[in-house]
């Protein structure tokens, strides 16, 4: 009987989790990103951070790499994205830009990367979710 309540609390955190996810991208969205098409592919229990991918960003090119925006958003209502290009015929991937806002919609730090080394996408990760789902739908 102890493991079917924990069962339920389990399944209840993880709901109220998702519903916090949503209750915070319909109050909060991205405003930076006007006419984007946001699609959640994870939520991290452990940061409590929702992720989205813009799928109006996707750009597959010819020689087998995509690139897309991705979105994070915290519970406490700050909120991230991240231009990233995979390699998907050998599962790398690099960030190329980066922006943090506040709760206010300002940025508080922007980043542009060089391409240099490519980075192993790791087996059972965030990434890899997006990696999977994206290198799938463009072939």
């Amino acid at each position: 009987m102890k493991r079917k309540g924990n069962k339920c609390k389990f399944f209840l955190a993880k709901f109220t989790a998702v519903l916090i996810g949503i209750w915070l991208i319909l109050i909060y969205g991205f405003p930076k990103a006007e006419g984007a098409n946001w699609r959640g592919f994870n939520f991290s229990e452990e940061t409590k951070t929702t992720y989205y991918f813009d799928a109006d960003s996707v750009t597959p090119s010819p020689m087998g790499m995509v690139r897309v925006w991705i979105g994070m958003v915290e519970t406490n209502g700050e909120y991230s994205q991240l231009l990233l290009e995979f390699r998907c015929k050998d599962r790398g991937f690099y960030i190329l830009s980066a922006f943090k806002y506040d709760k206010e919609n300002r940025v508080k730090n922007s980043y542009q990367f060089e391409k240099t080394n490519w980075v192993s996408i790791p087996s059972d990760s965030i990434i890899e979710n997006l990696y999977e789902t994206l290198c799938l739908l463009t072939k």
